[in-house]
């Protein structure tokens, strides 16, 4: 295998990293800071054919390889993940429509997402609603049932201090399992919405990263285990 770059990706290298330096780097902060979606960039990497490198000259696209989309990948990342990452999500939903969607679904949005004008509104998988898959109607399942246990641990802990009665380990315990359960949650969410999940766009990246610090304040996780253990050998 030869992994050294051909002149065609070379040149690819350079565009992106003069475009990167120029355009986005300058910028990097103020998004970051904003959170706000930068959509004069997404346009401009439409027009650059950045969006589109990837997909089938049918479509608009490039047909370029995936070493040459990753090259673009690692230069837009030394400027800004973030916009990296409009052009990860961008091909994430062009390779799902490629391998899932009918002739219609191909023809009406592959262009245009290589374009930079239609966006990385519903996730679909093979062909309907991630909704109605069985997979993620399992992880529903256990995300609803896991709450209502983390739910009734609380309100149990919560009554007993009403009743005047030691709560040492039931508070530990409820803060164990709804912080680590939050976390469990909002992560599978992410995991269910896929590039959409990380985007602003949508409030569960938030949900996560608020869902992160119950974990750590007031006790973290490994401190209420030691609190519980340490309970269950005087009870026990």
């Amino acid at each position: 295998m030869n992994f050294n770059l051909t002149d065609e990706q070379r040149m690819l290298r350079e565009m992106v990293r003069e475009f990167s330096e120029k355009e986005i780097k300058p910028r990097a902060a103020e998004i970051d800071r904003t959170d706000e979606f930068p959509w004069d960039l997404w346009k401009r990497m439409g027009e650059l054919g950045l969006l589109g490198m990837t997909l089938p000259p049918e479509y608009g696209g490039s047909g370029m390889d995936t070493v040459s989309w990753a090259i673009a990948q690692e230069e837009m990342s030394r400027a800004s993940v973030v916009v990296a990452d409009i052009q990860l999500a961008t091909k994430v939903m062009q390779d799902m429509i490629l391998r899932n969607g009918s002739s219609a679904q191909t023809q009406a949005y592959l262009p245009a997402l290589g374009r930079g004008e239609k966006l990385c509104k519903q996730r679909v998988a093979f062909g309907q609603p991630i909704g109605h898959l069985q997979a993620i109607q399992f992880k529903l399942a256990d995300m609803s049932a896991g709450i209502e246990a983390a739910r009734w641990r609380l309100r149990h802990a919560a009554w007993l201090k009403d009743q005047g009665r030691p709560i040492i380990r039931e508070a530990a315990e409820a803060k164990l399992l709804a912080s680590d359960l939050a976390v469990k949650v909002t992560s599978e969410a992410l995991q269910i919405h896929g590039a959409y999940g990380y985007s602003t766009d949508f409030p569960i990246e938030r949900m996560y990263r608020d869902a992160k610090v119950y974990q750590i304040w007031e006790g973290t996780s490994e401190i209420q285990r030691m609190v519980i253990g340490r309970q269950l050998l005087k009870e026990y």
